[in-house]
């Protein structure tokens, strides 16, 4: 990130070993060319030690809940950066997306112009979704694969004046066939 002239003294921190909180921050991490660095449940790896001491981060946003980066880990971040940090906890992964979107566009890092949706089960096709809502500056929810998330159905509903183009990523055994449909209900 530093050599492709990213903004480094902020970075994202979710936990390594599952997808959904770093696909959900992929958007944002992409239009800002902010690191997303790598957690433990429980530490810190020495490697994303490193990479925030040599990358020099000073703040940085937690994306899940405490058993995704619990407080021990959120409380040795903080000392690694030397400030508190901020966290985007849902009560699950859809729920997380969708606040880690409302805050990125109420910053006006994002737009609800252009929205991305992709499974929340699987990480391939939100994995390039999350870079093209990135490089249009847009976000990305994520949704169950047979019916769309309530907090997906939420965000769409509560901003479809704003919304100018939606795209789903996969295939209908990815995102089924009734979630595209209720995605053109709620933005009728």
């Amino acid at each position: 990130m530093a050599r492709l002239g990213g903004v480094t003294d902020e970075a994202y921190f979710v936990r390594g070993d599952g997808f959904a909180d770093a696909l959900a921050v992929s958007p944002f991490a992409y239009s800002l060319r902010t690191p997303v660095l790598l957690v433990k449940p429980d530490s810190v790896p020495g490697e994303t030690s490193t990479a925030i001491s040599s990358l020099g981060v000073a703040y940085g946003t937690i994306a899940g809940g405490t058993p995704s980066v619990g407080a021990q880990t959120e409380a040795a971040l903080e000392t690694l950066v030397g400030h508190q940090l901020v966290r985007y906890a849902g009560v699950n992964r859809y729920h997380t997306a969708a606040l880690l979107a409302n805050a990125h566009v109420n910053d006006m890092v994002a737009s609800y112009d252009w929205v991305g949706i992709a499974t929340g089960r699987n990480f391939p096709d939100a994995l390039g979704g999350g870079a093209a809502a990135g490089a249009r500056g847009g976000v990305l929810l994520l949704t169950a694969p047979a019916s769309l998330s309530g907090e997906a159905n939420a965000i769409l509903s509560a901003n479809k004046l704003l919304i100018d183009e939606v795209h789903i990523f996969g295939s209908t055994a990815a995102v089924s066939a009734l979630v595209e449909s209720q995605i053109k209900a709620v933005l009728k």
